[in-house]
């Protein structure tokens, strides 16, 4: 899933629980997907072993031994929305 296509995901089932009569909804979606998003950069995922598996060699070497590389640019998508 691209970081467009997933900022796209938590914003639209953060708007599920906010979606009531209020003016600022979009707005409320955006904030709780970008704190959902924070708390996972803050905790640094990383898969060192994934270097050991060929991650590399696949293409996938920045996405799967630095997830937060994706999630930064899932958190750029959603504050593009």
């Amino acid at each position: 899933m691209t970081p467009k296509e997933k900022a796209k995901e938590l914003v639209d089932k953060y708007y599920g629980l906010v979606n009531h009569p209020t003016p600022n909804w979009k707005f409320k979606a955006k904030e709780c997907a970008l704190i959902a998003v924070d708390e996972i950069i803050k905790s640094n995922p990383t898969y060192p072993w994934a270097k050991d598996v060929g991650a590399k060699a696949q293409g996938l070497y920045e996405n799967v031994i630095f997830p937060t590389n994706y999630w930064r640019d899932v958190k750029s998508e959603i504050l593009q929305l």
